[in-house]
């Protein structure tokens, strides 16, 4: 009993971080854009390219990464938990939204990447490692 009710805790403060993370992240664009006054397309695909890097790796793909890590952290919980549990159920909307957030900030990094092959094919991993081929489709196809 203890064991689960711990695993609970986990999932809600996972649920919650990611939540955060999301609104971070889309309040950090809002931001960017307040502050750039609206600059071109070209304009922002120079910044990302001209963009920190890591080991080649832009933090953004790096922040992408923890971001669908946690996510998949967050999935294995409720899977150890069980999906039909009460408590799982209730939080699954909440976790839906999530992955919707996350999916999209993908979707919006790989547009953003131009003719940058390594940067998309880390991003198309960060699409397979949250099972969403069909999205990265999509996405591919709206660039």
């Amino acid at each position: 009993m203890a064991k689960q009710s711990k695993a609970l805790k986990n999932l809600l403060e996972l649920v919650a971080e990611i939540e955060d993370e999301n609104l971070i992240m889309a309040l950090g664009v809002v931001v960017q854009k307040a502050i750039s006054g609206g600059e071109s397309d070209e304009e922002e695909e120079e910044e990302f390219e001209e963009g920190q890097a890591l080991n080649g790796i832009s933090l953004e793909i790096l922040k992408l990464k923890r971001r669908v890590d946690e996510y998949r952290l967050l999935e294995y919980e409720a899977e150890q938990i069980g999906q039909e549990h009460p408590f799982v159920t209730a939080q699954q909307p909440r976790m839906i939204q999530c992955r919707k957030m996350i999916l999209l900030d993908l979707s919006n990094s790989l547009r953003q990447t131009g003719d940058d092959i390594t940067g998309r094919l880390k991003i198309m991993s960060l699409f397979r490692d949250m099972d969403a081929s069909r999205e990265a489709i999509s996405a591919l196809k709206s660039r």
